[in-house]
């Protein structure tokens, strides 16, 4: 079976058997693990999805020009969902002293908005669609239009109304 030069049958020299053995192996176990996730993809559409935007740094006519229960609007003029609620902490950045020291200090006549929308839209394998096609994911930049502003808002946070 296995002659003086290591071959099997005469032909197959064992070492590269099993380097093509355990090529194989690791090829199929990839291949397995990657098709057989066992994750299933649910889609989902028009549900309710709450997405809490922040702008920052802003002064009080912003603040002013978006209330509860006014729509919000992309600034390419698709509807994105209605304003249920807004929370306007002062602004707060980092200051350097005279000594050299940074102090965490409030900005004066500027704030941080917290406008949280409520819209319609799809989610999609953890994914969460506004309008069933604008993605949704924390940290991401949008331009905002109310009624009376426009302002560039980042997403700070995404999900589904409790």
């Amino acid at each position: 079976m296995i002659d003086d030069k290591g071959r099997l049958f005469g032909k197959i020299n064992l070492i590269d058997l099993f380097v093509v053995l355990v090529l194989v192996i690791i090829i199929s176990g990839f291949a397995f693990k990657t098709l057989s996730s066992g994750e299933t993809v649910t889609v989902t559409n028009d549900t309710p999805i709450e997405v809490t935007f922040k702008v920052v740094k802003v002064r009080d006519f912003t603040v002013n020009a978006v209330e509860a229960g006014d729509s919000i609007y992309e600034r390419n003029g698709q509807k994105l969902g209605e304003v249920t609620e807004v929370r306007t902490p002062p602004a707060r950045e980092i200051l350097s002293r005279s000594d050299g020291s940074s102090v965490y200090a409030e900005v004066e006549n500027r704030y941080d908005m917290l406008i949280t929308v409520r819209g319609a839209g799809r989610i999609s394998g953890g994914t969460y669609y506004l309008n069933s096609n604008r993605i949704m994911t924390a940290g991401s930049d949008i331009k905002l239009c109310s009624n009376k502003a426009t302002f560039d808002a980042s997403v700070y946070a995404v999900g589904s109304p409790q």
